[in-house]
């Protein structure tokens, strides 16, 4: 089936800036009809793709042409919209290529751009190294490295102490990693740190829009974990067999560590596309400006 086709009725984009819990319930409010509609449609693609395998056809931004997207769902369960809906030419999924339409139309990524993204093993890191050539990219390889050490030539660096000059970057790139980082806030300020004056960073991680951060565990000066609910793990394409354990699930009380750091702007963008295949619904994408 062709997305573009089955969401025609609905507008093909919708893209809004929300930075508390009152203006996404007035989003929701001035978009009822729209959202629930294609929450209705969403449903009805998912039963058809599952019972009877169609297709998915739609325009992928990242390979600039129309394909035939890659559903990563096993026969008989729910589809993650989030994490499916591969594009098979960039090999990125949904919320990874809308977080490139998101970089190139928001954040103003450029070939001349100084880019640092929190990853170096991934699609999504080759994508924007096409874009931006000096692009670095980096993983987390162990507390015992350095950071800036090269480890099986993966540059290693830890978020809470990069070893980059101050304001070396004009954007930062962090997907689906904060959440990972018991103490967060030092992330965000070596983010802030390493940005150039106007440089932005892009960030995703479980977001629950509500007004405070869930926390799911923490961690003691032992280095001991206690989980104040069901532990939750994460893909880690550094180590997939176990991956990682997540420490938050963000509300908008995150906004407001980014303008304690200095941050001058920091919102919420809420993103759905049918014709792209970004679905789900509207997907949060964060980002601040320095």
């Amino acid at each position: 089936m062709n997305l573009a086709e089955e969401f025609g009725f609905v507008p093909p984009a919708i893209c809004a800036v929300t930075k508390n819990i009152e203006q996404l319930n007035s989003l929701w409010e001035k978009n009822y009809k729209s959202l629930s509609l294609i929450g209705e449609r969403e449903g009805s693609i998912a039963s058809n793709v599952i019972d009877k395998g169609d297709s998915l056809i739609g325009y992928s931004e990242t390979a600039r042409k129309e394909v035939e997207f890659i559903l990563d769902q096993t026969k008989g369960s729910s589809i993650n919209w989030r994490e499916s809906l591969l594009c098979p030419v960039t090999n990125l999924n949904n919320r990874s290529r809308a977080s490139a339409t998101i970089l190139l139309r928001n954040c103003n990524l450029l070939p001349s751009s100084d880019v640092y993204i929190t990853e170096q093993t991934t699609p999504m890191y080759s994508w924007i190294k096409a874009i931006a050539p000096e692009t670095i990219g980096s993983e987390y390889v162990g507390f015992e490295r350095s950071g800036g050490a090269i480890v099986n030539g993966i540059r290693h660096e830890d978020l809470t102490k990069l070893s980059f000059e101050d304001s070396s970057f004009d954007i930062v790139s962090s997907f689906d990693c904060l959440e990972h980082i018991p103490e967060y806030p030092k992330a965000i300020k070596e983010v802030h740190r390493v940005l150039k004056p106007g440089g932005q960073v892009l960030m995703t991680f479980p977001f629950n829009a509500k007004h405070q951060t869930t926390t799911r565990a923490v961690v003691n000066e032992f280095g001991d974990v206690t989980h104040l609910l069901e532990p939750e793990y994460h893909g880690d394409p550094v180590n997939p067999e176990h991956g990682v354990l997540c420490y938050y699930h963000f509300g908008f009380d995150i906004l407001s560590i980014f303008y304690s750091i200095g941050f001058r702007d920091a919102y919420i963008l809420w993103h759905w596309s049918g014709a792209t295949g970004n679905l789900g619904g509207l997907q949060p994408y964060i980002i601040a400006i320095k």
